[in-house]
């Protein structure tokens, strides 16, 4: 399948600094896309490259001028002075619809990183739970015991993930990476709720979002500001409550009418 890349900014490899990709493709709940997205506002990092793929859905993407364009993969510069390390930032809206596009789109990324001499790739996913959790947990796991050891040593709150299994874009890239050309990856997973628009008619969990950045905070040193995702988060509670409340009233009524004295015409 046919793989288009346009670059906007040309990025000279070897002006990038001890460079890190930061992923974060659409999966469960959006947690690790929301995350990325947030990273890139607050950055104000800059779009250098955009990736077709001819297996993406068949959607196009209406932008807040009323253009619509068609669905792509987009890499970001953020060069943050602070800590004098540069981040590339990689999200997407959507994912390849097939196990093949998946593999082959994975790859190509891994090509496009080992070009730019990432050094780590860290992509943003999700674990899901049952309900959303206000201080939901951040599993890791990784390509070698090293990244597991300094990512844990930099991060105490991180929990070791010790067994299922990973779906997606969010864990091929860096496993890939890692095989075709020894790129270390890791993967971190917050807690997010999996049917999060069946029960609270919205599309992501901000709650899985901010802990993902929070611990990227740790990780890196990032000081990134989390709190435009708390009115997100906020609003799905209310939300939640809501329709708890519902349910309730909804219990207390079947109760009423089962409690009723039966009426006899006769």
């Amino acid at each position: 399948m046919e793989i288009l890349k346009r670059k906007i900014l040309d990025i000279d490899a070897k002006s990038l600094r001890k460079p890190v990709c930061l992923q974060g493709m659409p999966g469960i709940a959006l947690a690790g896309k929301t995350a990325i997205d947030h990273i890139i506002k607050f950055s104000k990092a800059k779009k250098f490259m955009e990736v077709g793929y001819a297996d993406f859905p068949p959607n196009v993407v209406v932008e807040g001028d009323g253009k619509v364009r068609t669905a792509q993969c987009e890499f970001y510069i953020w060069r943050n002075n602070h800590i004098d390390r540069d981040f590339i930032l990689l999200t997407s809206d959507w994912q390849p619809t097939t196990i093949t596009g998946m593999n082959e789109l994975s790859a190509y990324i891994t090509d496009i990183l080992n070009e730019l001499r990432v050094e780590m790739v860290v992509a943003l996913a999700a674990s899901p739970v049952s309900m959303p959790k206000r201080n939901p947990k951040v599993f890791l796991t990784a390509t070698s015991e090293e990244v597991i050891k300094l990512l844990r040593s930099k991060d105490k709150n991180l929990v070791l993930l010790t067994d299922g299994v990973i779906t997606g874009m969010n864990g091929l890239v860096p496993v890939l990476a890692k095989i075709f050309y020894g790129i270390e990856g890791a993967i971190l997973l917050g807690e997010a709720v999996q049917r999060v628009d069946r029960w609270l008619a919205i599309s992501k969990d901000p709650s899985a979002s901010k802990a993902l950045v929070e611990s990227l905070n740790r990780i890196f040193d990032l000081h990134i500001d989390t709190s435009p995702l708390d009115e997100e988060i906020e609003k799905m509670f209310k939300l939640l409550h809501e329709i708890k409340e519902r349910a309730v009233k909804r219990v207390e009524a079947v109760k009423k009418e089962e409690k009723r004295e039966p009426e006899y015409i006769g």
